[in-house]
């Protein structure tokens, strides 16, 4: 949370905009990345006017730009209670609420995702009727950057009215069944994060029904600090570790097979990479093989044309890899890795900042490479 209660009816201040600042750089300095949401009030009666809404976007579109490469997507938030779009006290319209929307998108680099808390707002604001397909997933539309946060995971049937029945939000309601569905489908391209609510019933914060949910609708990351009663029941029952082993992408290598000569400066490879996770990829991420001689140390990278994003949750990918090698590789032994690192040029080469796959011996962390335990000759 990023809190802007202080500035209700004027600008951010100089002093809280460079304390935002430092919220940043202390991420960068961690080799972490943040969801940022940002309120004006915890209760039902505070938040700002859409001008001021307005003008504070504004004055955070540079602090968005300078510091996307650590920002993994951003909430929505700004209206109403905890910045979650209910219990509003100024903006409730929907032509206020889709100014907030699209503002925020416009503010946000294009490479960045947003999350709003209710399905049938996105289908309101963005005139959402059907949704997005592969052929529109990180096209860049407003419709195919706005994923979700649910922040009253398994609490009861419409999860506190996450889901919606068909008469709500002025008729854009789907029927709670129907909005599940709506969200699953959409989720295998977009962020969903959130936390858990109040205690609920314990047939709803059961193991069994979270891992059900978390699997169907590829929840990507959940607040670890709330609601404390569920999460010890998830650890007393048993399903806490996984839970958190597969939230996100969680990639295994299922298969490499190579050429063991490599002859007329080509490099031939199957790679069969799996998502056990439960999410997947949002924003863009390279991929690379690394040769290392094995005497020389030396290394080469052969830049692959291959979207990580497409590697969706509970489907293995078959990477065909046949390149070029580059002019200055000499005879010689090389062992193989494949790297995943970020395509940011402030974070490519920090090796917190590329992806470990979950296998056993194969992360060199000192480079951030994935070690294929192979190597090839070429002659």
């Amino acid at each position: 949370y990023i809190e802007l209660g202080n500035f209700k009816s004027s600008p951010i201040s100089a002093d809280a905009l460079l304390s935002i600042e430092k919220d940043f750089d202390n991420i960068r300095k961690k080799k972490q990345k943040v969801i940022p949401r940002f309120r004006y009030t915890n209760s039902g009666n505070g938040d700002a006017s859409l001008e001021w809404v307005l003008n504070h976007l504004d004055q955070l579109a540079p602090i968005f730009n300078k510091h996307m490469d650590v920002i993994y997507y951003v909430e929505v938030g700004f209206i109403g209670a905890y910045g979650e779009w209910w219990g509003a006290q100024f903006i409730k319209t929907m032509a206020d609420r889709r100014t907030v929307l699209k503002k925020l998108l416009s503010v946000v680099p294009k490479d960045r995702m947003v999350a709003i808390r209710y399905n049938s707002y996105k289908r309101a604001l963005l005139n959402s009727n059907d949704p997005i397909t592969e052929a529109e997933a990180f096209s860049g539309t407003d419709r195919a950057r706005t994923g979700y946060h649910n922040d009253c995971f398994a609490v009861n049937e419409d999860d506190a009215g996450t889901y919606r029945n068909k008469d709500d939000v002025e008729g854009w309601g789907l029927g709670i069944e129907a909005e599940k569905s709506f969200v699953a489908a959409e989720n295998v391209y977009l962020p969903q994060g959130g936390e858990t609510c109040w205690e609920g019933s314990v047939a709803y914060a059961s193991c069994d029904r979270a891992l059900e949910d978390l699997k169907r609708f590829k929840w990507d990351n959940l607040n670890e600090s709330f609601n404390e009663t569920i999460i010890q029941q998830w650890k007393d029952q048993k399903c806490y570790d996984e839970i958190r082993r597969k939230l996100g992408y969680r990639l295994v290598l299922e298969e490499a097979v190579f050429e063991k000569k490599t002859g007329d400066k080509y490099f031939d490879a199957l790679i069969k990479i799996k998502n056990v996770g439960f999410g997947k990829m949002v924003n863009p991420r390279k991929a690379e093989i690394v040769l290392r001689n094995t005497k020389t140390q030396k290394e080469h990278i052969l830049p692959l044309n291959i979207d990580p994003r497409l590697w969706f949750p509970g489907t293995s990918k078959t990477l065909r890899v046949e390149a070029p090698l580059p002019t200055e590789v000499v005879p010689g032994e090389y062992q193989v890795f494949l790297n995943l690192p970020d395509p940011a040029p402030s974070l490519n080469g920090i090796p917190q900042y590329s992806i470990q796959v979950a296998d056993s011996n194969t992360w060199e962390p000192s480079k951030g490479y994935n070690n294929l335990r192979h190597s090839v000759l070429v002659e």
